[in-house]
């Protein structure tokens, strides 16, 4: 189901993908800061990922790939204007995946601003390939935990079936085709910012670095900030989302012009 906050006929809508160990409710602070900062003008479109704590369960006989896709296209036909594209941790994933799958079409994204984006999973392929498979699980069941103390579930009562859903969700994201290099360029063509935190030991700011460099990004990294910075640091990821709504809204002029 499928939240809006805002206009109906907004001249711009904001589309929410959270992270994982999460739901809908995660990005509260920053829907309200720009609601706020807005005055209710914009729309904003917010939703609970299928497969995530909260979310619609996958259905077994498709690919869960597939699923989460087609929810993303399903939620963005409500979207009125210009569109950005707002990505918690992993949904940067999800983020690839439906770029990839779009790529021979119109694409219907004006702007992207990814908060501690976590680009690619442990124990990917290559991992496989090249006899390291042992560590790579490792390393994903170390992402688990890593996780579930930046969302804060560690230790809590129902710590070991959150665990085991954000595993199933890990294994729906590694079910990609996306071809990175192609997700890049197109990337490089849509305006994107990405806000991180230096303290994030989930992804390491010499890897967001790294990204912002290779796909054009304007980039924030925030010196007291670890995973959850859309909680503890909310004014500076709304300025950042602010400054792509004008990016976008000067891009439509110009096009106009």
């Amino acid at each position: 189901m499928v939240t809006r906050y805002g206009r109906r006929d907004a001249a711009a809508t904001v589309v929410y993908l959270h992270g994982p160990l999460s739901d809908a409710t995660s990005m509260a602070p920053l829907i309200g800061e720009l609601h706020q900062h807005f005055g209710g003008e914009i729309a904003q479109l917010v939703y609970d990922q299928r497969g995530h704590r909260h979310g619609v369960p996958f259905h077994p006989d498709r690919p869960a790939m597939a699923q989460l896709v087609a929810d993303l296209d399903a939620v963005l036909t409500h979207a009125s204007g210009q569109v950005i594209l707002v990505t918690e941790s992993l949904a940067a994933i999800l983020l690839q995946e439906w770029l990839f799958r779009h790529r021979r079409g119109i694409l219907r994204l004006d702007a992207v601003v990814a908060i501690c984006p976590v680009p690619e999973l442990p124990g990917d392929e290559r991992s496989v390939r090249d006899g390291r498979a042992d560590l790579a699980r490792r390393a994903a069941n170390s992402l688990e935990r890593e996780l579930a103390l930046a969302f804060g579930i560690l230790g809590c009562d129902d710590e070991l079936p959150i665990l085991e859903s954000v595993g199933a969700m890990m294994r729906a994201l590694r079910g990609g085709e996306a071809d990175v290099a192609v997700v890049e360029d197109m990337l490089r063509a849509t305006p994107t910012w990405i806000v991180a935190g230096k303290q994030d030991r989930l992804v390491g700011h010499k890897r967001v670095a790294e990204l912002a460099d290779t796909v054009w990004a304007e980039w924030v990294l925030i010196d007291d900030a670890a995973h959850d910075l859309i909680h503890t640091h909310t004014r500076i990821a709304a300025d950042t989302v602010v400054a792509a709504l004008e990016a976008a809204h000067e891009q439509t002029l110009f096009r106009g012009a």
